[in-house]
């Protein structure tokens, strides 16, 4: 129960600060729509196509390289491999069927008369890409049917698959109105830090203490609450990015939202670490909020859109969480690629236990002094 009361009494002293309140709803409204409209002209607006993985099963009746169906799998290697797809074949369709279930590949099975796609339901995007082309290639060759499958739903059939048009790449507005999302979770470690500064001078601290809450219970509870009130904050701004920038966030909010609040603990820690680090506020604001955080939000992309290709940069910048989270976010809304959703969320969720950890021990030694 005193968890639960340090907790609410908590949030109720970050909700009335105003002057951090308002900060945390008008900088990234006011930086998305700036970065949005100075910046409209810097990014494409057509579609990257994600180079994947497509395997395939040969389960012709013929050998004939002159059937329609290997006149249509010839005429689809050669286009595929001047789009960056990588083709593999494979023995079995249980082979494919297993593989495919990874979401990192696209299995196709020849059968005499209709090739069968399957696909995971977190790659339908590239997967259809893929039945485009061979819907277009199998016009030339009047191919009867391809159809197109999903691996959960095998036993019900497939559907027919039709033309596919290729949506847009990302805008300026989708780029800023997520990325400043991401800058302003991690300024979120803010309501850690100054909370841990603030109770010393209220003693707030020292009461917590002597009504027998444990200092590693009293570091969570700031944990917890830190963790609330910058989602409560963001909540404004992520509306605004997506009902008035119309930023496209895509479809799985699950997803993204998992990758968001990984990020805030890992912000949320971060901060509390630095409340424990400095004894004097002022040399702990100016490292958290002039240094680390700039530093990261760069490197993740924050300010300007960073390309990859340099092999030096590219290490540097994975050093900053938000560089995988945003990455992340940007790749599931607008090319359904979940290949770096565990890693963003690990890498986030390690540096936060760890911070944590940190603060434990930085706590218990000055208690056994």
């Amino acid at each position: 129960m005193k968890f639960l009361n340090v907790v609410y009494y908590d949030i109720l002293d970050l909700l009335r600060d105003k002057t951090s309140m308002l900060s945390m709803i008008i900088f990234p409204i006011l930086f998305m729509t700036t970065l949005g409209i100075t910046l409209s002209g810097a990014f494409s607006s057509s579609y990257e196509f994600k180079p994947k993985t497509v395997i395939y099963v040969n389960n012709l009746s013929t050998t004939s390289d002159y059937s329609e169906e290997k006149l249509i799998l010839n005429n689809f290697l050669e286009l595929g491999k001047k789009n960056n797809i990588t083709f593999k074949e494979i023995s079995s369709v249980e082979e494919g069927q297993k593989e495919v279930q990874t979401a990192n590949s696209i299995f196709l099975e020849l059968r005499d008369k209709n090739i069968i796609v399957y696909k995971n339901s977190k790659n339908k995007y590239s997967t259809n890409i893929v039945i485009s082309m061979l819907t277009s290639i199998s016009k030339k060759v009047t191919l009867k049917s391809i159809t197109n499958g999903n691996i959960e739903t095998l036993e019900e059939g497939f559907t027919t698959a039709t033309e596919f048009q290729p949506k847009k790449g990302f805008t300026s507005y989708d780029y800023y109105g997520i990325v400043e999302i991401t800058m302003m979770v991690l300024y979120g470690s803010g309501y850690g830090f100054y909370t841990i500064y603030n109770n010393r001078r209220n003693k707030i601290e020292a009461r917590c203490f002597q009504g027998n809450l444990s200092k590693n219970s009293y570091i969570i509870t700031k944990v917890t609450s830190t963790f609330i009130v910058t989602v409560i904050s963001l909540i404004p701004a992520m509306l605004y990015s997506i009902f008035v920038l119309k930023a496209n966030w895509g479809e799985d909010y699950f997803s993204v939202i998992t990758l968001l609040l990984s990020l805030n603990f890992f912000g949320t820690t971060l901060g509390i670490l630095f409340g424990y680090i400095f004894k004097e506020e002022k040399h702990g604001s100016f490292f958290l909020n002039t240094l680390i955080i700039p530093v990261m939000t760069f490197l993740g992309g924050g300010y300007i859109y960073l390309e990859d290709g340099n092999k030096l940069l590219d290490i540097v910048r994975y050093i900053s969480p938000l560089t995988l989270i945003n990455k992340s976010i940007l790749s599931i809304a607008f090319y359904e690629d979940y290949s770096k959703f565990y890693i963003s969320i690990l890498y986030s969720v390690t540096l936060g236990i760890l911070f944590l950890a940190f603060t434990f021990c930085i706590s218990n030694k000055k208690e056994a002094y």
